[in-house]
């Protein structure tokens, strides 16, 4: 991949739609034990969603039939959404059957705990935690980056033995032909010291992963020390291995789904790290569909950010008061503390100089996020205005559609501030939007929030989960293949 490379680059080869006919492939057998939503940053989602059309199936034709004595290639795609808390995996073919995988790549549990990964390894008898948000911070730090490279390499080695032992059985007489998309936390790939690591541990995870080596330390150091000769006898080859900006691929699987509507959109994506916004446009005319993607910006205001900042606030105003962890909910599978007395981990009475602490620090939690996605959508609007010859253009004269992703969404706080109105109540001095809520409401104008539906092609996600299919949606993106190619423009001021 080349250096320097923009988000809208990176879409031309993640973005796909197929205009064939399809049909409905055999689907993933479902686990037999009963789900439950997980707790937390898991669990709940916003109500004021719309509903969703029916779906529409969608396949293209089988092409490649066995023939005797022959196995047939087919090539298959590895998504994998390497998080701050939890790690998801989706495995696209989108050459031959049209379909997509979860991958239950869970340490067990139940409902959507199946399909998510802590982020983190243990080692000996030590539990590595926060691996990611380690490796953003210091990502020439070598030990960061074994530990990430032996995590990874352990979710391929599991997702490869769970797709081979439990995967649908049309693939048995098929030789999987792999390739490897890693999720990458910035709006473009630019050449840098965070790229260049993440391109090392995925090259090292890739290999490590496919290998018969044990996966510890050992192996990895003599996996550096010695590199294969021949990189085509190895199973991803460098060149079948990608980095795609992960709020990319975030609405890769919606531009590609029957659900998808023409017009502006904005998305807000909630992780434990960062808070992540991007606007587009869905336009298009008989021939083909065109994504315009705009202005995109990452922030490190995440659900676990949030955590932290609250309880270096407590702490200082109260030295010795906190007596949680932070690493107790790097998981992502504890429900994240969001009130004072569950963070200073007692019921009983708390101090004013606490209360004071936790309120100001929220405060401006809240302002600097909601500055970030307020910085996004205005300037969308602005270009959209500018770039139009009749002055008096109104961009958005009604509603706007509204996509508010990811475990952190499901949080109070976020809910709060998002959700609840502060968010579209400042964005509206950027409009010509109603003044109060109630009669933007009857003038039916503001943001329209709408659910991430679960695509067609997702196979192996239970019914009852499908409204969490927002904390797969990345890994779903990053399954998807080059040959599956939409249209992609790029605004000139992104």
């Amino acid at each position: 991949m080349n250096g320097g490379q923009s988000i809208f680059d990176q879409l031309r080869s993640l973005f796909g739609k197929s205009k064939e006919t399809k049909k409905p492939a055999t689907p993933l057998p479902v686990p037999s034990k009963p789900k439950q939503p997980a707790s937390g940053p898991a669990s709940g989602h916003p109500s004021q969603q719309a509903t969703s059309p029916p779906p529409v199936s969608a396949t293209p034709p089988v092409r490649n039939r066995p023939q005797p004595g022959t196995a047939p290639e087919i090539d298959l795609i590895l998504g994998i959404d390497f998080g701050t808390s939890c790690t998801k995996v989706v495995i696209g073919d989108h050459g031959w059957l049209g379909q997509s995988y979860a991958v239950p790549v869970g340490n067990g549990g139940d409902g959507l705990e199946y399909f998510l990964r802590p982020t983190q390894i243990s080692v000996g008898r030590k539990s590595e935690t926060n691996l990611k948000m380690r490796l953003m911070a210091d990502p020439a730090s070598i030990k960061i980056q074994d530990l990430v490279t032996l995590y990874l390499a352990d979710v391929i080695r599991d997702s490869l033995k769970w797709f081979s032992s439990e995967g649908p059985r049309r693939y048995a007489d098929r030789k999987p032909v792999w390739s490897l998309n890693l999720g990458f936390p910035a709006k473009q790939i630019a050449e840098g010291p965070l790229v260049n690591a993440y391109r090392k541990i995925a090259d090292l995870a890739a290999r490590l992963g496919f290998s018969e080596l044990s996966l510890d330390l050992a192996s990895l150091s003599s996996l550096k020390d010695n590199p294969e000769a021949d990189s085509s006898r190895r199973s991803i080859p460098s060149a079948r291995i990608a980095l795609y900006p992960e709020i990319a691929a975030q609405l890769a699987g919606y531009v590609n789904s029957p659900y998808r509507a023409q017009g502006n959109l904005i998305l807000v994506d909630v992780g434990a790290g960062t808070l992540d916004v991007s606007t587009a446009i869905l336009h298009g005319n008989d021939e083909e569909d065109v994504v315009s993607f705009h202005f995109c910006e990452v922030g490190l205001f995440g659900a676990m950010k949030l955590l932290e900042a609250r309880m270096a606030a407590l702490e200082t105003a109260v030295p010795g008061s906190v007596q949680i962890r932070l690493d107790d909910f790097q998981s992502g599978t504890k429900p994240t503390p969001e009130s004072v007395a569950l963070i200073l981990g007692h019921q009983g009475q708390v101090a004013r100089e606490s209360n004071d602490a936790f309120n100001t620090v929220s405060k401006d939690f809240a302002e600097r996020s909601i500055l970030l996605a307020i910085s996004c959508a205005s300037q969308f609007r602005k270009l959209q205005r500018d770039v139009h010859s009749n002055p008096a253009f109104d961009p958005w004269p009604g509603q706007v559609r509204f996509f508010f992703t990811g475990g952190g969404s499901r949080l109070s706080f976020y809910q709060k501030h998002f959700i609840d109105g502060p968010f579209e109540q400042q964005l509206s001095k950027f409009t010509r939007w109603k003044e109060t809520e109630g009669d933007r409401r009857l003038h039916q104008q503001g943001l329209r929030l709408e659910p991430l539906p679960a695509p067609d092609d997702l196979q192996g996600l239970p019914a009852d989960l499908a409204a969490d299919f927002d904390r797969l949606s990345v890994a779903h993106g990053l399954a998807y293949g080059s040959e599956n190619l939409m249209k992609i423009t790029a605004s000139v001021h992104s």
